[in-house]
């Protein structure tokens, strides 16, 4: 809208003096200081002449004004005049972008004090020994973004990649490098873990995939090697050995061994990789691996680990036991929150109101109050004898119940009216 209103005054400014708006008129109303500055810059744009532009550029008292002067400029030489001298880093940002000469974007990327004015510079660089120095070595983390952004050349990407300091300048080189070899060097060696963990979502090499599954530090970057890899062996090896359960979990999904996901099924830590191990293995051979579903479906401490072995049972007797008695079914259907309380993990129910005095514990800053009867079991949270009882229908041996015929309820008294008159009898 100030835009709009200042283009209408410089308008009305001719109108009212007459101007035909001629080049030699927008001039004096640019020079003119007692005109609004957009009015002064609006006239600024309308000038075509070089040299004119030019002593607007490097001798205006306003700064937006010489930016308004250098976006119409093409004379290189006086845009690397502004762009060395002006005091306004806005102006000399402006004055470079238009600089098209490698010799003088370079002396302005290495040696300007603003990093904007760099970056400006960098922009427009296509000298990739200069950009990889800049990118190794300039203190603005944003003038090193473009510089890798412009970088082409796969042996400077590969030694930005191994050997930048800024962790984000070797991530960019990383996305760009193709070369499998300095891929592998830096999913093994780099210290940072997310340059680790982007470098080996482009390795190939199965022996480095397989040394990062078992070896790297970081849980996300040995999922993703695992995720890569096809040999049974490390597979089972780190499904049943990883310290981590996404991992072991990654691992299971990978796994086509029946015996291992049995193993992994009956006897992993984490209820979350034995479900995952149920259902590959129920995958893999949905009729054979009874045996296993049965002895989770009956001892497994958690219910939704039952729950999904409930699911792929074929065994009646023993799904009419659950459907009976599973002891998950005394809370199903409670909702509840895991909280950290003096640094032990307890469970409460949401929702809960307290019926007697309140309890207090301390989760990191926050204070919790709950009653201890709010405090639930999560191990028995899910519907397992609902489970059994659908498992049933679909093998045909339980019938939905019948709907009972509803009992015909009294006709209700209607009361007296003047067409039905109460009957009664009458002693004389």
């Amino acid at each position: 809208m100030k835009k709009v209103f200042y283009c209408v005054a410089l308008a009305c400014v001719a109108a009212l003096t007459g101007y035909p708006q001629t080049q030699a008129e927008y001039v004096e109303v640019a020079k003119n200081a007692n005109n609004n500055l957009q009015v002064r810059i609006d006239a600024v744009e309308n000038l075509t002449e070089q040299a004119v532009l030019a002593e607007f550029a490097k001798n205006d008292n306003h700064g937006h004004l010489r930016e308004a002067a250098i976006r119409k400029l093409t004379d290189q030489a006086v845009l690397a005049d502004v762009a060395k001298n002006d005091d306004s880093w806005f102006v000399r940002r402006a004055a470079v972008r238009k600089l098209t000469e490698q010799a003088m974007l370079a002396e302005f990327a290495k040696n300007d004090k603003d990093e904007f004015v760099r970056q400006a510079a960098v922009g427009n660089l296509t000298e990739q020994l200069l950009l990889a120095d800049v990118v190794k070595n300039d203190d603005s983390w944003h003038v090193r973004q473009v510089a890798v952004k412009n970088l082409t050349e796969q042996a400077l990407l590969a030694d930005v990649a191994k050997n930048a300091k800024d962790m984000d300048a070797r991530r960019a080189a990383v996305a760009k490098v193709t070369d499998l070899v300095v891929l592998a060097e830096v999913a093994k060696n780099d210290k940072s873990d997310f340059v680790r963990h982007d470098a080996v979502k482009k390795v190939t090499d199965l022996v480095v995939l397989v040394e990062l599954a078992k070896s790297d530090k970081d849980l996300n970057v040995r999922k993703v090697a695992v995720e890569k890899l096809t040999d049974q062996a490390v597979l089972a090896d780190v499904a049943k050995n990883d310290d981590s359960w996404h991992v072991r979990i990654a691992a299971v999904e990978k796994l086509t061994d029946l015996v291992v996901l049995a193993d992994v099924a009956k006897n992993d830590k984490n209820e979350l990789v034995r479900q995952a191990a149920i259902k590959k293995l129920t995958e893999q051979a949905p009729l054979t691996e009874q045996v296993v579903l049965v002895e989770l479906a009956k001892k497994d401490e958690y219910a939704v680990v039952r729950e999904i072995a409930v699911k792929n049972l074929n065994d009646n007797a023993l799904l009419k036991e659950i459907a009976e008695k599973d002891e998950g079914e005394g809370v199903e259907g409670v909702h509840y929150f895991t909280v950290n309380i003096n640094n032990q993990p307890v469970a409460l129910r949401t929702g809960a109101k307290s019926t007697s005095g309140w309890t207090v514990g301390v989760s990191n800053t926050i204070t919790i109050y709950y009653d201890p009867s709010d405090i639930v079991n999560p191990k028995t949270m899910r519907p397992v004898r609902e489970a059994a009882r659908a498992r049933l229908k679909e093998l045909g041996e339980l019938e939905p119940p019948t709907a009972k015929a509803r009992p015909k309820e009294p006709e209700e008294q209607k009361p007296p009216t003047a067409e039905r008159p109460r009957r009664c009898c009458l002693f004389f």
